[in-house]
């Protein structure tokens, strides 16, 4: 009785760690589609953003943005990886979050972009 007793509670234990995955990978797609969103919304800055910002903090909060996301995405690499590697601890194929990379590819040339606007600012 007690070996049975502990199979099945190992199978439970099993089970919810499955679904806490799962829910884990669910949460961070839909985190990733919101960083998509945030770089997205980038590409539409433009002068009537900058109109009568004379002390310069539109530019400075533009900045902070895209540090921030940045940020963001480094951290969103470590938890794709450690998904991953639950992943294979469970046999699953590994999701593939090439996006991540895209991403940083994509807020590059605003990061560069805003950091360099804000360093001028403050010049």
């Amino acid at each position: 009785v007690g070996l049975l007793e502990a199979a099945e509670k190992s199978n439970t234990e099993h089970k919810e760690f499955e679904d806490a995955l799962k829910k884990r990978r669910t949460g961070f797609n839909m985190q990733l589609k919101q960083f998509q969103e945030a770089i997205t919304a980038f590409e539409t800055i433009g002068d009537k953003d900058l109109k009568g910002d004379k002390g310069g903090n539109a530019r400075d909060k533009f900045a902070q943005q895209t540090l921030d996301l940045s940020q963001k995405l480094k951290d969103a690499q470590v938890e794709a990886d450690e998904i991953n590697f639950q992943e294979a601890l469970f046999g699953w194929p590994k999701t593939k979050f090439a996006t991540v990379a895209a991403m940083v590819g994509q807020l590059d040339p605003f990061l560069n972009l805003w950091t360099i606007v804000a360093g001028f600012n403050t010049s």
